[in-house]
């Protein structure tokens, strides 16, 4: 499982230097339901444990729809030696938890993965912007890499409500068409940040 990441870039990377503020760094992933976002939250974790030596990370799931998408993220926190902040209840509640989290500056690092879409309607839409009011870091929009000709207008959907920062494209062992995961990215000029088996 944790071997399953590569950076693509070494040039591209999250910066895990706190603020001067001393607030951790806050990483929101979002995506399609069953792009691999929750699955991906470990493999990130590990890799930014390699990469500095007693880095504090936490993870938080902010899916308010899915119980059993809480118990995976504490499990496979686990397994990576990270902390998982356990909530269930609104955005609104959501938001004023994350801040605590915040205000506490306790970890360095804070990943949190929101609520999977299976498409975006007007009630995902104006959920989306009640979760993006939230300021992070860096936005990173997990793809499965099989989706194809889609890639173009799942990214504008999500991309009209909030700033997307660069990609994760997971599920890159299968028969994925790769030349058309790099030209999609070429034309928004974002750069993929990791790319992931499974």
């Amino acid at each position: 499982l944790l071997r399953e990441i590569k950076i693509v870039n070494h040039n591209v990377k999250i910066n895990i230097a706190k603020h001067k503020n001393k607030q951790p760094v806050l990483i929101m992933l979002s995506g399609l339901h069953g792009s691999g976002k929750t699955s991906t939250i470990p493999k990130i974790a590990y890799t930014l444990k390699k990469s500095k030596e007693n880095i504090k990370i936490a993870a938080i799931s902010f899916d308010n729809k899915r119980p059993t998408s809480q118990q995976q993220l504490k499990l496979l926190s686990k397994k990576v030696d990270i902390n998982f902040i356990e909530h269930i209840g609104t955005y609104e509640s959501a938001k004023i938890e994350l801040q605590k989290i915040i205000a506490n500056n306790i970890y360095d690092v804070v990943l949190v993965d929101i609520r999977g879409r299976s498409n975006l309607n007007t009630e995902d839409i104006e959920d989306l912007k009640k979760v993006y009011e939230i300021n992070v870091d860096y936005h990173l929009m997990v793809i499965d890499s099989t989706l194809g000709h889609y890639l173009t207008s799942i990214i504008n959907s999500f991309n009209n409500v909030a700033k997307i920062d660069g990609f994760i494209f997971t599920k890159i062992d299968t028969d994925a068409k790769c030349g058309l995961l790099f030209n999609t990215v070429f034309k928004y000029k974002k750069p993929i940040f990791f790319l992931t088996n499974g």
